[in-house]
């Protein structure tokens, strides 16, 4: 299982040096997004073809990790920290849609046994009218 990861692993994060000289690496968010958009939609196509998601998650995490590892540790550090940001920030978005759908059903499955109800009392009220009408 493996996806298209566009560009370069320095293309993922940059470096500079502080007022001491030591190097410090920031991660380059907007890639890491829309490497997590790319890969979540791997796992829609894994789900949808009834295939294992958490190993494709694994496999994904393999292929990132061999991905950058040619990179300084710090820098890895960085990315990761950033791609775990990502990661969750993409988790709640699909956690908030789900929820508004189960609200959404939990409304509709409401109205549909109200709905019932109500053909049900009409049927009983007709057939009580049959009854009495034809004595």
């Amino acid at each position: 299982m493996n996806i298209d990861i566009p560009g370069k692993p320095e293309d993922y994060f940059t470096e500079r040096e502080d007022e001491i000289g030591e190097k410090t690496y920031k991660a380059n968010r907007e890639r890491l997004r829309a490497l997590v958009a790319i890969r979540n939609l791997k796992i829609q196509e894994v789900l949808a073809s009834k295939e294992n998601s958490h190993q494709a998650n694994l496999d994904l995490n393999d292929q990132f990790d061999e991905f950058l590892s040619s990179l300084p540790a710090l820098a890895r550090v960085a990315i990761y920290d950033t791609y775990v940001e990502e990661l969750n920030a993409a988790t709640a978005t699909i956690i908030d849609e789900t929820n508004r759908i189960n609200a959404e059903c939990v409304v509709t499955e409401e109205r549909n046994h109200l709905m019932g109800q109500a053909i049900a009392v009409v049927v009983i009220i007709f057939i009580a009218a049959v009854i009495i009408f034809t004595l």
